[in-house]
């Protein structure tokens, strides 16, 4: 059966601003809690509610909710972190696993895949960001490779090849990031420290680090759970979130920032409410720092938008069968009161007691397929409402920032198959080493090499460095390098 093509079905509110009057949208902060139900956001104000005593507590991301997403893989309806992610920032559904690349077609595909361009890497918002001058960061609390944070600035069919994922990151000459990761920053220190960047590894070294460029890495992988933590111990989200702001609002042509809430799905795959509703409140304060810059920036879009569900959880289950009217805030929230760390797998007989006297359920241990939040603060009020698909959370931000078509000039500048950008030569030399890989061509005056993974190819023994990085994608054995012949 064909499948029609989706129209754009966004409805954009504009409040009685004089077009005259309207400022350019410079900055974007785009804001993901990572696995973030509804439900959990519900819960989470509720916590806050009773643990405050304030009957009239809300959250930051309150007054800014404006629309429902759905957001899918590109043949399934239930999400992987992977293609959800990267759909945000390059505008094509994919599938589970894929890092910014373009999907294969399949017999139950929910939209038009055009077979001839599976595996293609697709430039990003981020890539485009930074070409045009921005400055661009990620602030996560999961390692920097992990499937959200990498899909902003990394191209692979593998969101597991975090070594590859890492190269790319690196060579891909982010301004700023803040995560976890050392395991796989380890190998390119030295590369980042040559090339001017600050290395910080703990939260005095980010507070006093003054370089516009820096990686800050505070855990091997991720940086532990909120609950978890020593006071003071680690940055948070939100202090996070303001020191990336700070450096990169310095550059007068603008920034474009990832930030997301990691663990928010790491709590919610081990179906632990409170963990999860910690976390969540987390980064709800990262979400209080965004927007209270752009209020006072007036050219800051934020969006805020998870990328999935995870766990169904719900405000009520079968211990709400009868009864359910009567249930006070003290019976959702006293039985974990005394929970003092993030639950394990290995923590079976403490969540089997939980479960006991638990109001809050699940249904599953992985992730769900529901509409999810959409919360945008514009400047001019010009915002997204309604129900939209997650790609159209990417034209919406092209729109706001007039980059009319440059996303896919972008994709064909910088990611042309090899084959025809040399159309005329054979290559000599091909190595498919996958961390490592490299593409020779030669004639008889000349000889280049490209370096899969990195920014740069050395001809006749002189180096040329590209504002983008060069890609293998060994499945279809292809390099995808920017499309400047070099001989």
């Amino acid at each position: 059966m064909r499948i029609k093509k989706v129209v754009f079905s966004f409805l954009f509110l504009i409040l009685s601003v004089s077009l005259w009057s309207q400022e350019k949208i410079k900055n974007v902060i785009v804001m993901i809690p990572d696995g973030c139900s509804i439900s959990l956001v519900s819960l989470s104000r509720y916590y806050e509610q009773w643990r405050t005593g304030d009957p009239n507590f809300s959250l930051a991301i309150d007054p800014y909710f404006c629309g429902l997403v759905r957001s899918t893989c590109s043949n399934a309806p239930i999400g992987d972190s992977a293609p959800t992610g990267s759909c945000y920032f390059n505008g094509q559904p994919a599938q589970k696993g894929n890092i910014g690349i373009y999907p294969q077609k399949t017999d139950q595909d929910l939209y038009e895949i055009d077979s001839s361009r599976a595996y293609f890497p697709l430039a990003t918002l981020m890539e485009v960001a930074k070409l045009e001058g921005k400055s661009t960061g990620i602030v996560a609390t999961s390692q920097f490779t992990h499937a959200t944070p990498a899909s902003t600035s990394a191209h692979y069919y593998d969101r597991n090849a975090e070594e590859i994922i890492a190269k790319q990151m690196v060579y891909n000459h982010i301004d700023v990031v803040l995560a976890g990761g050392t395991k796989y920053l380890q190998p390119h220190i030295e590369y980042l420290t040559s090339r001017g960047y600050d290395i910080v590894r703990t939260k005095e070294e980010l507070n006093q680090t003054q370089s516009l460029k820096y990686w800050g890495v505070f855990d091997s992988i991720n940086i532990p759970y909120f609950i978890d933590q020593k006071d003071g111990e680690f940055p948070s989200l939100a202090e996070m979130t303001q020191k990336a702001i700070e450096t990169l609002s310095q550059n007068d042509q603008g920034f474009f920032l990832m930030v997301e809430g990691s663990l928010i799905d790491w709590a919610m795959h081990n179906l632990d409410a409170k963990t999860g509703i910690l976390e969540y409140l987390e980064f709800d304060k990262a979400v209080d720092v965004a927007i209270q810059f752009a209020i006072a920036d007036q050219h800051t879009l934020v969006v805020i938008v998870p990328d999935h569900g995870t766990s169904g959880i719900s405000i009520g289950g079968k211990n709400t069968n009868s009864g359910y009217a009567k249930k006070s805030l003290d019976q959702f929230f006293q039985p974990f009161e005394d929970q003092d760390h993030a639950l394990t797998k290995k923590d079976i007989l403490l969540r089997a007691k939980l479960e006991l006297t638990s109001l809050i359920s699940f249904t599953t241990f992985g992730h769900t397929g529901e509409d999810l939040l959409l919360a945008i603060y514009h400047p001019n009020q010009k915002v997204a409402m309604g129900h939209c698909r997650n790609y159209e959370i990417t034209e919406y931000i092209v729109k706001e920032l007039r980059w009319n078509q440059l996303l896919n000039k972008t994709t064909e500048s910088i990611y042309k198959p090899h084959y025809q950008v040399y159309n005329h030569l054979t290559p000599t030399i091909y190595d498919q080493d996958l961390l490592s890989p490299t593409l020779t061509y030669k004639d008889k005056r000349n000889q280049i090499t490209y370096y899969g993974n990195t920014n740069y190819a050395i001809k006749n023994g002189e180096i040329i460095e590209f504002e983008s990085v060069i890609i293998y994608i060994d499945k279809i054995k292809t390099f995808f390098i920017p499309n400047q012949r070099q001989m």
